[in-house]
């Protein structure tokens, strides 16, 4: 089976690279051509994953092998450091509780877990993982 979990659509808004975050978006693609080339390339499912989102993937959710997920910019509320959690199979009340508990990924990762969301941490050596320390990462592999 084929997916490529990680995916952006015009929705994303600014893209999060720095310096460039104040002028590029992260997609300039509609959902309908994301999810066409995807099905284009083989894939069998197609993940949208907007950043902090789900309204993209929501325009195709009609479709059988769309899975409506987000790029969560979840909040250690200690040192304010962020990180992107990618969340698969979600629906709109998941949407509106991971946006609420965002900013404090103490709090979202326990419900993540307790709703048996599939979540993965993204761009870990990135640099747009900015401050992100093996500390960071170490709290949260228990919960994925």
């Amino acid at each position: 089976m084929k997916l490529d979990a990680h995916v952006h659509t015009l929705f994303s808004g600014k893209t999060t690279i720095y310096p460039v975050h104040k002028i590029l978006n992260e997609s300039y693609n509609p959902p309908e051509l994301v999810y066409s080339r995807a099905k284009a390339r083989g894939m069998d499912l197609v993940a949208i994953t907007d950043h902090d989102t789900i309204d993209g993937a929501l325009t195709l959710a009609d479709r059988p092998d769309l899975i409506i997920g987000e790029e969560v910019t979840a909040i250690f509320p200690e040192d304010k450091v962020t990180v992107h959690l990618g969340v698969l199979d979600i629906n709109e009340a998941q949407h509106r509780e991971i946006q609420r508990l965002r900013r404090n990924i103490r709090e979202l990762m326990p419900y993540l877990k307790s709703q048996g969301i599939f979540t993965t941490l993204n761009h870990l050596a990135s640099q747009t993982a900015g401050r992100l320390t093996a500390a960071h990462i170490a709290t949260l592999i228990p919960w994925v």
